[in-house]
């Protein structure tokens, strides 16, 4: 890479920081994940450090990126509050203990836990709280105190003393709990509000509210970790201190020295905090000597003697509440677990997948677990492994179900799968899984129909059929409970901009078993038409690349049901789009062939799924997670982790252009 290379990557980045900093601190409302944002930050000093030349004052890896807003006082901070470098793994912190260990052989470091919350300043004048402040830019925050004073765990008065200076600066973390979150997000939805997207959010939103009485409302608590004047020797002594004040400090703090010790801590409060009542994202390491502090000084915004240890965001450790059955489209009944809700990669998850019932018996998982979750592909969340050293006493062997949790009808097993099935065709579970599947986004993508308006329109004897849904009036909809003529309206207008869909929408929309949106493009390109489709043999569906026996034989039963060339007849009646009128190329002599390509970012001309779309009916084979079987990585703007993983595997990255040029 050039300097003149170097220098425009890393302009971009900074503008990209730029936009998600003022997202995420200064409108509580980020566009990417943390990790995400923490891929972009590394690139950027990994630039930086090859090109020395090119660091600026202003770059966010010199400076913070957030500012003060302007709807509340500025306030000059007495000491600057400056953000952590970041380490994400156990190699990159010894790296930081062995440069501080040329400073000293006897030094100890204490360790507590990364709140995931709002960090604030609280100001004592003889005891009195006087002043309260935001981070802000490091250097000047906003006066919250009207709001800090309805948090209940926060001193408005110090017990007097000797030791109590005349000014007494409090660091620390406001936040708020996995249960206040949930229930403040259900008043959300109850109200028509946004949800929030984590706690931190939420809890950042709360306290900047021009109101303080929405602050007292929304149960923040806090926890102290450190004083910016009026300090000990140590800074153990200063959590002790705040302690006899009265000021919440974390009770995982430990003082360690050994770093074996201090690796052990990290490897088991991983564990460990899946079981707290609020969320953690890492670990910080702060030297405890306050004179070696001072010694050591400052880099840019960060102070040489902390770093947070950054978990990894994909994975984490939750309770396992409870084992749920679910029934799908297609009957199959697989078990769900219920989880203690825990943030993976920028989202909250509170339920994920155990595949089938002879995964969860075979790994032996119990409610009561504690497990490792992760989420596939970055995207559908799944229990991976039970953490036994930790199982209680208490836990739950899960009990089979004999019949389908929706219509009571007696499951089956048949040879050779592995799932459980309802085979009732009236069973309302599956027939709101159908309608769900039909217009989602990959299929009819009709938005406004919801689960719960689905739920509303079978109730009431709308929907029998996806065909109903293009039989709708202004009337039958607007008179619906909670609806309304505008709502009407707009879903009505919906389901009209369906019919302009292609053909491999309508395909994949049908919910034939075993076709993804992948092969219903396929078949699309390859039959052109429906008539072509349903008269298809054997021998003429496996000429398609990737069509084997299972589903060839799927596509077959599907087209010898009367009921389904019923339903084809109606949505064609409709006006769907059952045929292909033009094709963009022939797949045999595409140079995407076979490819496996993933999009990530936001593209300058197509959404991602219309890149996708086009993508597939040149033969590419379409990926949700990068690996080194991945061909082709097309990155547009924020493109984040992804592209960071796909440079580190030496993958194809092309922009959209270079995407666009292939297809020429």
């Amino acid at each position: 890479m050039t300097e003149q290379q170097a220098l425009e990557h890393i302009n971009k980045l900074k503008q990209d920081l730029a936009l998600h900093a003022h997202q995420y601190y200064d409108l509580d409302s980020p566009l990417i994940s943390d990790a995400e944002y923490d891929a972009l930050m590394q690139q950027l000093i990994s630039l930086e450090k090859k090109f020395p030349q090119l660091i600026t004052a202003t770059s966010p890896s010199q400076k913070l990126l957030s500012k003060p807003a302007k709807t509340f006082k500025q306030i000059t901070h007495l000491t600057p509050m400056l953000s952590l470098a970041n380490v994400f793994s156990l190699e990159e912190l010894n790296t930081f203990l062995e440069r501080l260990d040329k400073q000293s052989d006897f030094l100890c470091f204490v360790l507590e836990p990364k709140i995931d919350g709002l960090a604030v300043s609280l100001i004592y004048e003889n005891g009195h709280l006087v002043r309260a402040a935001t981070r802000g830019n490091g250097k000047v925050g906003e006066n919250i105190l009207a709001n800090v004073k309805n948090i209940a765990s926060i001193p408005k008065t110090l017990p007097q003393s000797s030791e109590l200076p005349e000014i007494l600066d409090v660091r620390g973390e406001v936040y708020m709990s996995y249960q206040t979150f949930e229930e403040l997000n259900n008043l959300q939805l109850e109200q028509g509000k946004p949800l929030f997207a984590n706690p931190r959010n939420a809890a950042a939103g709360s306290l900047r509210q021009l109101d303080p009485q929405i602050t007292r409302e929304r149960n923040l608590q806090f926890f102290a970790y450190a004083l910016a004047t009026g300090s000990k020797a140590e800074h153990w002594q200063n959590l002790q201190f705040l302690k006899e004040l009265g000021f919440p400090v974390n009770e995982h703090c430990q003082k360690l020295k050994a770093k074996k010790d201090i690796e052990q801590y990290i490897r088991d409060f991983q564990i460990q905090k899946v079981s707290l009542a609020y969320a953690t994202d890492g670990v910080v390491l702060k030297v405890d000597s306050i004179a070696m502090q001072e010694r050591l000084g400052f880099t840019g915004k960060d102070p040489k003697w902390a770093v947070a240890y950054k978990y990894p965001a994909e994975k984490s450790y939750t309770k396992l509440l409870d084992i749920i059955p679910s029934v799908g489209r297609s009957g199959n009944i697989t078990p769900i677990a219920v989880l203690q809700p825990v943030l993976l990669s920028g989202s909250m998850v509170a339920r994920a997948s155990l595949h089938n019932f002879d995964n969860l018996f075979q790994k032996d998982i119990r409610i009561g677990d504690t497990v490792l979750v992760q989420k596939a592909g970055e995207i559908i969340p799944e229990v991976i492994e039970v953490d036994f050293k930790n199982r209680p006493n208490d836990s739950k062997i899960y009990e089979l179900p004999d019949s389908c949790p929706s219509c009571y009808h007696p499951l089956i097993k048949l040879p050779g799968l592995v799932a459980y099935k309802c085979i009732n065709s009236k069973c309302p579970a599956i027939n709101q899984k159908s309608f769900e599947h039909f217009v989602s986004k990959q299929g009819m993508n009709i938005k406004g129909l919801g689960r719960s308006i689905i739920a509303l329109l079978i109730e009431n004897n709308l929907l029998h059929s996806p065909a109903d849904i293009y039989q709708l009036s202004l009337e039958q909809i607007a008179n619906l409970p909670g609806l309304g003529q505008k709502s009407a309206e707009n879903l009505l207008a919906a389901i009209a901009e369906s019919k302009q869909l292609d053909f491999a929408n309508v395909l994949y929309a049908l919910g034939i078993p075993h076709i993804g949106y992948k092969t219903a493009t396929q078949l699309s390109i390859h039959f052109k038409s429906i008539d072509k489709l349903m008269t298809a043999s054997k021998e003429d569906l496996q000429l398609i690349s990737d069509i084997g026996e299972k589903i060839t034989e799927s596509i077959l039963l599907y087209f010898a049901n009367p009921e389904n060339i019923v339903l084809i007849k109606k949505l064609q009646a409709a006006g769907l789009n059952f045929t292909v009128t033009k094709t963009t190329a022939s797949p045999s002599n595409s140079k995407l062939l076979g490819k496996n390509i993933i999009f990530t970012g936001s593209l300058e001309t197509l959404t991602r799924e219309q890149a996708a779309k086009l993508a597939s009916s040149f033969g590419a084979n379409i990926v949700n997670s990068i690996s080194k079987n991945t061909d082709i990585v097309v990155v547009g703007n924020k493109a984040g982790s992804k592209l960071k993983k796909a440079q580190d595997l030496g993958l194809k990255i092309l922009n959209e252009e270079e995407f666009l040029n292939i297809l020429k």
